[in-house]
């Protein structure tokens, strides 16, 4: 592909495919020497909150981070942009996401990760230069990005802390908005179980210390074992 588009001016309006393609190879995405690698892109933590390590103490990387996402998606749309405006007239109606796919991804943002800055027709915009087109949503279930700036500045660049009250604030509009009580309890519960370390750092720590732990009581059973095996063994 990248051969084909250098040698050939005409298809120069397919560049930000090559980017974009280039950009998604994580095999490029690495730094401070770690090869082959998009964790510095992802989350510390797992999907669920937990911090598991890989065998050399690093965590296993968690889903991409609000930020990640956010510029893969400026990404998309600035390519789709600028293929409209500039390939020739067969892909001038070209669709690399379409409206629904973008909808759903806002939906995923705003409810499923409680990210009420609710920043995807922003996105849209400033990428494509255009309104969002997609339906609203529920104005109950977004506070909106210059709210979420006034809460980030009162955690002080508490990055967790912020998380936790807006995912806590989430919850609250969320149960709100549909009158039910069912497991919230239970959400709250794994809200803070996601978000109550200091920082990264704390939960590196956390995770390294529990392992630890883990690997001593093992070690525990297998010496018994191994005590019982020898005490088992035949008499003279």
């Amino acid at each position: 592909m990248t051969a084909m588009i250098q040698n050939d001016a005409e298809k120069d309006w397919m560049m930000p495919l090559l980017d974009l393609r280039n950009a998604l190879d994580f095999r490029n995405n690495s730094i401070d020497g770690e090869e082959f690698s998009d964790h510095h892109l992802r989350d510390f933590r797992r999907l669920t909150g937990s911090v598991q390590l890989m065998s050399g103490g690093k965590p296993v990387p968690g889903p991409y981070t609000q930020e990640s996402r956010a510029n893969w998606l400026t990404k998309l749309l600035a390519a789709q942009t600028y293929i409209r405006r500039n390939g020739p007239e067969d892909v001038r109606n070209l669709n690399l996401i379409s409206i629904e796919e973008l909808q759903e991804i806002r939906r995923i943002w705003v409810m499923d990760k409680h990210e009420l800055e609710d920043t995807l027709p922003r996105i849209y915009l400033e990428a494509t230069g255009e309104p969002y087109p997609g339906r609203p949503l529920d104005d109950n279930l977004v506070l909106g990005e210059s709210e979420m700036r006034e809460l980030a500045n009162l955690c002080e660049g508490d990055r967790l802390h912020y998380e936790l009250t807006r995912e806590l604030l989430s919850l609250t509009l969320q149960q709100r908005s549909s009158g039910r009580r069912a497991k919230l309890n239970e959400k709250l519960e794994k809200a803070f179980a996601r978000h109550f370390y200091d920082d990264k750092e704390d939960a590196l720590a956390r995770a390294q210390a529990l392992a630890d732990e883990r690997k001593r009581r093992s070690d525990e059973r297998e010496g018994r074992m191994a005590i019982e095996t020898e005490d088992a063994g035949p008499r003279r």
